[in-house]
């Protein structure tokens, strides 16, 4: 496809931070008249010790010079001190180091310089990654070896879990892929099957966690365009900054996209995508992030040819072709509290609005409206001792539960919005739940044993009603709630600077979604699918 990309950076004339600290002004507080004698006395002898060691140095001096002649300088090696920013994709890449199993980072500013109209451009070249575009729209088949590969159909994606900023847009229903639209995101995160362990252990496949730029890692106004064959065009622009005083940071991108579609009746007319990204720095403790993202789509789907009908013209639209449009409202508070230099709190909590409009033009119509509440608690401790042994362990609490369900019946007439209901299903009080603990434990300076264990909870409620539950004869309920233990094992040898060899082994759960019921046959919920993974490397 042929490919057009015009970029432009404007700086704003900020002063650049340097490094992670923040310069607070002391207070003073009078002193007694002794206390003041005191420092006087400590401050003569400390010009008495200074003076010393000047003469020392002097005389020291002195004495090189006059040997000069007699030896030969000195030259050190030259030390080299180098390092990343905490919120940075090579820090990213430093903390998934110590992962014993597969796991990379991509850097969204390469991507870009390409095409980046989907997840497919993100994750194109990742091992172990099938990332396949449908339509052109936001639905992208996404699946890390094998998962969720054979239950995809564009609407919600399964096998993996999403999340933004580390506060998932996974749940009970799956995921709806509006908000997997790639805009304003600093860099991804791909967690291969068990390696996703800290995210919570609910999908086979592993995580995929999107970070979303800040007004630190992208100050300035910037713009964006691109253009390609069929129609593409999509246009962004952002800005981000941070206060005067340091404390606050803010970050604004805006991106609208669109395109024709290689088949008939297929356009994307319109993907829309607004991030908004607000940090505070109370103290050297407290710090406080908020972030909002909305984004809807509207497209429609050309509908599948049959062999002969592409031979015939693999452009032409099929007869079952429909539209559909969606939408995703995110919101997410976090807030982080160290308590020193080896233990640090997360406490967040996400709101998820989002709805489906399926078969638009149509004589029939479905509806998903759903929200998900995502309370999450992570505690970290670092330089303990195990065993005699250096450890760090980390906690965890993750919890999605879904209010919603789903409803449809019948457009009169045909593609008009008049809708006549007849059936609907209620997901409410279905919920994923995690509470596991997962340790480091530092063998040697190069090697590291890794555990951990998560008690997860799958709770599915369905109640159908309308025409469906009377015609069948079938009971229209079901409730299903079980908790299953997680475990996790691995092995990590730092063999050279360049040089990592690692194995682990752990079990994967994938809870059933919600939709996966047929309400024509409601009589019990299917179970979660299980896998054991291993990951030498």
């Amino acid at each position: 496809m042929k490919h057009l990309r015009v970029e432009k950076q404007i700086g704003m004339g900020i002063a650049k931070r340097i490094g992670p600290f923040l310069i607070f002004p002391m207070e003073l507080t009078r002193r007694s008249h002794m206390q003041k004698a005191l420092k006087d006395i400590k401050l003569f002898r400390l010009q008495g010790i200074a003076a010393g060691v000047l003469a020392a140095c002097a005389g020291g001096a002195l004495h090189a010079q006059e040997s000069s002649s007699a030896t030969s300088d000195v030259k050190l090696d030259t030390i080299v001190v180098s390092g990343a920013k905490n919120d940075s994709p090579e820090a990213a890449k430093e903390k998934l180091r110590k992962i014993p199993g597969t796991a990379s980072v991509v850097d969204n500013s390469a991507v870009e310089k390409g095409r980046a109209a989907n997840l497919e451009d993100v994750l194109a070249y990742q091992p172990g990654v099938l990332a396949v575009a449908t339509g052109g729209s936001s639905a992208n088949l996404i699946s890390i070896r094998g998962s969720g590969i054979n239950t995809f159909y564009a609407g919600y994606a399964r096998g993996i879990r999403y999340l933004i900023d580390g506060s998932p847009i996974s749940g009970p229903g799956g995921t709806q892929e509006t908000l997997l639209t790639p805009n304003g995101v600093n860099y991804t995160e791909i967690l291969n099957g068990t390696n996703a362990f800290t995210y919570g252990a609910l999908a086979i496949g592993g995580a995929i966690n999107s970070v979303t730029h800040t007004g630190r890692t992208a100050p300035g106004f910037s713009v964006g365009f691109e253009g390609g064959s069929y129609g593409y065009v999509k246009a962004r622009a952002s800005y981000g900054g941070v206060s005067e005083d340091g404390a606050t940071d803010y970050y604004l991108s805006v991106l609208h996209s669109q395109r024709d579609g290689y088949q008939a009746e297929a356009p994307v007319k319109g993907i829309d995508d607004v991030v908004l990204n607000v940090g505070h720095t109370f103290n050297s403790r407290l710090k406080a992030h908020f972030l909002f993202r909305y984004g809807q789509e509207n497209y429609r789907n050309g509908g599948a040819l049959t062999l002969a009908q592409i031979r015939d013209n693999p452009r032409q639209a099929a007869t079952g072709s429909y539209g559909r449009w969606s939408y995703s409202a995110l919101a997410v508070g976090r807030l982080e509290y160290t308590f020193d230099d080896d233990s640090r709190l997360e406490v967040a909590l996400g709101l998820n609005r989002f709805n489906l409009d399926n078969s638009r033009d149509t004589s029939t119509y479905s509806e998903w409206p759903s929200l998900y509440i995502s309370p999450q608690i992570r505690y970290f401790r670092t330089n303990d001792t195990l065993f005699g042994l250096k450890s760090d362990t980390t906690f965890i609490f993750d919890f999605t539960q879904l209010n919603g369900g789903t409803n449809g019946g019948n457009r009169v007439p045909t593609g008009s919005t008049n809708k006549v209901w007849y059936y609907g299903a209620d997901y409410s009080g279905s919920r994923d739940a995690t509470i596991g603990v997962n340790n480091a434990l530092h063998l040697n300076e190069r090697t590291t044993l890794t555990a951990g264990l998560s008690a997860v909870e799958v709770k599915r409620s369905l109640t159908a009603s309308g025409i469906i539950p009377k015609t069948s004869g079938l009971p229209g309920q079901v409730d299903y709630d079980k908790w299953f233990a997680v475990p996790r094992l691995g092995l990590n040898w730092q063999a050279t600077p360049d040089v990592q060899l690692f194995t682990g082994l752990g079990r994967s759960i994938d809870p059933p979604v919600t939709w996966g019921f047929p309400l024509t046959s409601v009589r019990a919920a299917p179970g979660p699918h299980f896998a054991y993974v291993s990951h030498p490397g």
